[in-house]
């Protein structure tokens, strides 16, 4: 268990170091990096619907929260 705790820290890190240190910064940076890692490991089909869940957890208005969908969803395209 600690090796994963391990991991998902490192893994989060650069998240946690744009932060401003405050708490609610800090469960943010950990909350997209859960979000990311969690991806990671689902299949691509059940994304989206992921994604779609996790708004009212992140605390994204529509317009931002579409912008950071946009943001992850273009990250895991392959390049051309």
């Amino acid at each position: 268990m600690v090796a994963i705790a391990e991991a998902m820290s490192h893994f989060a890190q650069p998240l946690i170091d744009a932060t401003d240190g405050s708490p609610e910064g800090l469960q943010r940076a950990l909350s997209l990096s859960q979000l990311c890692w969690s991806m990671a490991l689902m299949p691509q089909g059940s994304r989206e619907q992921f994604l779609a869940e996790m708004q009212p957890t992140l605390k994204m208005d529509d317009e931002e929260f579409q912008a950071f969908k946009r943001d992850v969803l273009a990250a895991e395209q392959p390049c051309a």
